[in-house]
């Protein structure tokens, strides 16, 4: 009898790991950093110790192959890494090819319990004409995985109107989360191009932070690693600049685009993080420097509620002056973003970016009165700015910034 209910007790402990092992990872990671198309299948173990080692958490191989996808799977698995894998039966059911949904019951079954299992792909660049169809294979799928992401994202602003299917970017987006309810929003905002800066980025930044809070889910964002059509190569402030921007905005997510050169031939493609071979480029040593940097953040970020952004002089179309924060309530230097926040515990920030991603910056900025100290969150070994004023100073303090970058402060009254 003891016997028996010892060997009852340890197939119940047997069963408990069991389901700990498959629920290894709950894709509920408070700020992702995901790199667009990886290695080739045949060199996985090895090239995704780099992606790791490079600071990202989330891979998209790209391989549109069940089994190469398993293999992937348990190479991740040994690096750490967690997968968005695309599957040739979701696309065959998003484009009509196929209408058995219950051909996604194999999908589910393959991946759902792969410890590095991250989320399903589904769609880039989702139109209004394809909301029905995804609406069907998300919910099909939500209803019988609801742990993992099912992948989509929106139509960058500078899209057409004519491929948009309303009458503005604003009411797409709003009709896209509101039917799709997605667990994210997300949009492929690739900014600098050979003509500059697009025009509309901040605007794009600034409805994806006004969806975010109206429908309480987070947003992630682009990254540009790859050159591509009339999109210029990445420099150290470049990619700063593109990252801290996102952050200031209230991203909780970065996408990197790409990791390795897409096999896609609609476009002539420049170098990417790692060559031909698989080798390290002076980019993949950039990106890892940048997200080093955010690491250090992520701790303070993914607590935080984003309180509004602000612009020193020139201040983007759509934007706000930094006078109207009542925080910071002049900026003597140009080309300054302000991004406001509060912790879970009411303590005030803000992220100081120079947007300026040619040249550094020494601005003077003065804080409201009310100010009577600020303490530099660390983003990397160099020793952080603290400073500390009387009731009757003056509160204000000459910055130094490097071009593309950001400081992170705590506001204290």
């Amino acid at each position: 009898m003891q016997s028996k209910n010892i060997g009852s007790f340890l197939t119940i402990c047997l069963c408990v790991l069991l389901l700990l092992s498959c629920s290894k990872y709950k894709p509920d990671t408070p700020f992702p950093i995901i790199a667009w198309y990886g290695p080739e299948v045949t060199t996985l173990q090895n090239s995704y110790n780099l992606v790791k080692e490079a600071g990202f958490t989330v891979l998209f191989p790209g391989f549109n192959d069940p089994s190469q996808n398993l293999k992937a799977l348990d190479a991740a698995d040994s690096s750490g890494l967690q997968l968005l894998l695309s599957d040739p039966r979701i696309e065959q059911l998003r484009t009509g090819k196929d209408s058995v949904f219950t051909r996604l019951d194999s999908v589910i079954t393959d991946y759902q319990t792969h410890p590095a299992f991250w989320g399903y792909y589904l769609h880039f660049e989702a139109g209004l004409k394809d909301i029905d169809r995804l609406m069907l294979i998300k919910n099909y799928i939500e209803k019988k995985d609801s742990v993992h992401y099912v992948y989509l994202n929106l139509l960058p602003i500078y899209t057409p109107i004519s491929q948009l299917d309303t009458t503005t970017y604003t009411a797409y987006c709003k009709t896209m989360v509101q039917q799709l309810n997605p667990k994210f929003i997300s949009t492929p905002l690739f900014s600098i191009t050979t003509n500059g800066l697009e025009p509309e980025y901040y605007k794009n930044l600034e409805i994806m932070n006004w969806l975010s809070e109206k429908f309480q889910i987070p947003f992630w964002t682009f990254v540009l690693t790859t050159p591509h059509s009339n999109y210029v190569e990445p420099s150290l402030s470049r990619l700063k600049f593109q990252v801290f921007s996102a952050l200031a905005h209230g991203a909780t997510g970065l996408e990197y685009f790409t990791y390795a050169t897409p096999n896609i031939n609609s476009w002539k493609w420049g170098a990417s993080m790692v060559d031909e071979n698989g080798a390290p480029t002076h980019t993949y040593n950039l990106v890892k420097s940048i997200n080093n940097q955010v690491n250090n953040w992520i701790p303070y970020f993914s607590k935080f509620t984003p309180k509004g952004t602000f612009h020193s002089s020139p201040v983007p179309t759509g934007s706000r002056d930094i006078e109207q924060s009542n925080i910071i309530i002049k900026i003597n230097g140009s080309s300054i973003l302000a991004g406001f926040f509060k912790d879970e515990d009411n303590h005030q920030y803000v992220l100081l970016v120079n947007k300026n991603y040619t040249h550094g910056s020494m601005p003077l900025i003065y804080f409201s009165p009310q100010i009577t100290k600020i303490r530099e969150i660390p983003k990397n070994n160099i020793r952080p700015l603290v400073l500390k004023w009387t009731v009757d100073e003056e509160k204000s303090h000459k910055f130094i910034f490097k071009a593309g970058g950001a400081r992170l402060f705590r506001l204290y009254y």
